[in-house]
């Protein structure tokens, strides 16, 4: 090998999302968020090997929940709350029929006064 590209890709991807939150009691919200996810491949649909590598899309899910209670005395005010998340849920980009990268999908959760 001599170290010279064979060929160079220039990829770019494009995020649109939307997103909601409702208040179902007065001490829980919850929101929602939807994202369609587009890796672009320029020069269009390429081979390396014998495998074509294409174009990816996929489509995420965002969820999370807070709750918050609030307790009050003569001399103490607390509102302690609790929340968790859950982001990119969907389907794994796939760039060609073998090979597919997962959303980085996580999940967090916390505590607070």
């Amino acid at each position: 090998m001599n170290g010279n590209p064979i060929q160079q890709l220039h990829a770019y991807q494009l995020s649109v999302g939307a997103s909601g939150s409702w208040e179902i009691t007065h001490d829980l919200r919850v929101g929602l968020g939807l994202r369609y996810i587009s890796s672009n491949l320029a020069p269009g649909p390429v081979s390396v090997g014998t495998t074509g590598i294409h174009d990816a899309h996929a489509f995420a899910v965002d969820l999370g929940i807070l709750y918050q209670k609030s307790f009050e005395t003569e001399y103490v005010s607390l509102k302690p709350s609790a929340g968790w998340s859950l982001t990119n849920f969907g389907s794994p980009l796939q760039y060609s029929s073998t090979n597919s990268d997962p959303l980085p999908m996580t999940m967090r959760g916390g505590v607070g006064r």
